[in-house]
C-alpha cells in the first residue's frame, strides 16, 4: 500500500497486519503511507529503481554524503516493498550503516531509515528504539513519529500507539496520520470511524499509490462489515488508481472464491503469487485449492511458503507469525508452538496472542490456549478467523455455550471468511447441536 514518496521512506511492515482483512492471515495489513522529513540531499521523486541509480551515481562522486547514503538505504527498503525481494534489506542496512559511520552524531535521516528497515524486517522493538533515537534528534520529525506509531501497534502497546498517532497528526496532519488513526479505529472494531478517517486520507491523497492504498482499505472495511459489493467497488478503484496493485488483486480473488467463481479466483491468485509470493498470499491460494479437493496442488503452494520464509529469514526478515499459523494449520503443531512462543516473547500484540493460542489448540492444549485467544479478541477487532480460533478452543475445552456464541459470531461477521475454515465452523456448530 503505501507510499508517499518520502524523503526517508518508511516502508513495508509487510506484514504489518490488518487483522480482520478477509484472507485472515496476520500479514494482511499493508503499511500506511509515511511522509518524511525534508533535508535528505539528492532526493527526487520517482520510482525506487530510478532513484537508487541516481543516488548510486551521486555517491560515487560524493562518498561522504551521509544524507544520500541514508536516502539510498531507505530506497532499498522501498524497492524491497515494491518487488517483494528481501535481498534488498542487507543492501539497505549497509547503506544506512555507512551513513551512520560518515555522520555518527545527529543523523536523523539514517535513524529514520534504520527504523523503517527494522520495521520492514518485523523487528519492532528495534524499530521503536530507532524511531525514538530519531525523535531525540528531531522531536517533531513526522517520519520518526509515524514509524513509532507502527512499532507500538505491532508490539501490542495500543494505548501508546494512539497517543503517538495523535502526536504525529498534531505535527503534520495528512495521509500518513489519517491512515494510522484509521487502522487504530479498525483494530478496536470501530469500522465507521475507520472508514471516516480513511475517506479523509483518500480525499487528501495525490499520488496513485496513496489513492490505491486508501481505496483498498475502504474495501477491507466494507468487507469487515459484510458489504462485499462495496468492497469489490473499492478494490476496482484501487486498481484504477494504480494498475497491478497486488493487495487489491488478492482480495478480488478472495471475493471471487467466496462467491463461487472458483476458476476466476484461481486464475487471479496465480497472477498474485507470481507477482508477490509472500506467505499470506501463498497460503490463501493453497487453502482455496485444498477446499476444492486439490491437495497436491495446495501442497505446492504450501511448500513455497517455507522456501519464501527461509529466504526472508536469510535476509533478516522475521516471518514467525505467519509460519506459526502455517504450521498449526498445515504442518507441525510442535513447530507452530515453538515459533509462536518465540514471537510472543518478542511482542504481546493481538496477532501474536492469536498465533500462540492457535498453536496451543493445534497441539491439543485448549485450556492453555483460551487465555491467549481471549487476548487476541480483546480489542473487539472484526476478524472472523480469530473468532473462529477462539470458538474452536472453547469447543475443545468443553465450553459449549461459549463456543456456539463465538462461532456464530464469526460466521455472522463473514460467512465466507475462509474456504477451509468457514465450512469447518459450520461443521463444529452442527457437532455442538447448534444451527
Amino acid at each position: 500500500m503505501r507510499r508517499l514518496i518520502p524523503v526517508v521512506a518508511v516502508v513495508g511492515l509487510a506484514s504489518a497486519l490488518f487483522l480482520g482483512a478477509g484472507i485472515g492471515w496476520p500479514s494482511t495489513r499493508q503499511s500506511p503511507p509515511t511522509v518524511a522529513d525534508s533535508g535528505v540531499a539528492g532526493r527526487a521523486s520517482g520510482d525506487p529503481a530510478s532513484v537508487i541509480a541516481s543516488l548510486q551515481a551521486h555517491l560515487r562522486a560524493q562518498p561522504k554524503d551521509a544524507s544520500s547514503w541514508a536516502a539510498l538505504g531507505s530506497e532499498y527498503v522501498a524497492q524491497a516493498r515494491v518487488t517483494s525481494e528481501p535481498t534488498y534489506y542487507p543492501k539497505a542496512q549497509e547503506a544506512l550503516e555507512t551513513s551512520l559511520r560518515v555522520q555518527p552524531v545527529d543523523n536523523v535521516d539514517a535513524s529514520i531509515g534504520m527504523a523503517a528497515l527494522t520495521a520492514a524486517r518485523h523487528d519492532f522493538t528495534a524499530a521503536l528504539a530507532w524511531s525514538r533515537k530519531a525523535l531525540d534528534i528531531s522531536p517533531t520529525s513526522p517520519g520518526a513519529l509515524e514509524v513509532q506509531v507502527d512499532a507500538l501497534d505491532e508490539l501490542g502497546r495500543y494505548d501508546e500507539a494512539l497517543k503517538a498517532a495523535h502526536a504525529a497528526d498534531d505535527v503534520r496532519p495528512g495521509v500518513p496520520t489519517f491512515t494510522r488513526l484509521s487502522y487504530i479505529a479498525e483494530l478496536h472494531g470501530d469500522t465507521r470511524e475507520a472508514r471516516r478517517l480513511m475517506t479523509l486520507a483518500l480525499e487528501n491523497a495525490t499520488l496513485p499509490d496513496d489513492k490505491a492504498f486508501a481505496h483498498f482499505h475502504l474495501g477491507q472495511l466494507a468487507k469487515q462489515d459484510g458489504d462485499s459489493r462495496t468492497a469489490a467497488t473499492e478494490y476496482a478503484a484501487a486498481l484504477r488508481a494504480e494498475p497491478g496493485y497486488v493487495p487489491a488483486m488478492a482480495y478480488q480473488a478472495v471475493l471471487y472464491g467466496s462467491s463461487g467463481q472458483v476458476s476466476k479466483a484461481e486464475a487471479l491468485w496465480q497472477t498474485v503469487v507470481d507477482k508477490m509470493p509472500i506467505p499470506e498470499y501463498l497460503l490463501a491460494y493453497g487453502e482455496l485449492l485444498e477446499s476444492q479437493g486439490r491437495k497436491a496442488e495446495a501442497q505446492d503452494q504450501y511448500a513455497v511458503v517455507a522456501a519464501s520464509a527461509e529466504l526472508a529469514r536469510a535476509n533478516g526478515v522475521d516471518y514467525d507469525l505467519e509460519i506459526a499459523h502455517y504450521e498449526a494449520d498445515h504442518g507441525s503443531p510442535a513447530e507452530a508452538l515453538r515459533v509462536a512462543k518465540a514471537e510472543w516473547a518478542r511482542r504481546h500484540s493481538i496477532s501474536s496472542a492469536d498465533a500462540l493460542g492457535w498453536a496451543l489448540h493445534a497441539a491439543g492444549r485448549d485450556r492453555e490456549a483460551l487465555p491467549y485467544l481471549v487476548q487476541a479478541n480483546r480489542l473487539g477487532t472484526k476478524d472472523s478467523r480469530v473468532l473462529y480460533h477462539l470458538g474452536m478452543a472453547q469447543k475443545g475445552a468443553g465450553q459449549r455455550a461459549a463456543a456456539v456464541k463465538t462461532l456464530r459470531r464469526a460466521l455472522a461477521l463473514d460467512p465466507t471468511f475462509s474456504p477451509l475454515y468457514a465450512p469447518a465452523a459450520r461443521r463444529a456448530l452442527t457437532a455442538l447441536g447448534a444451527t
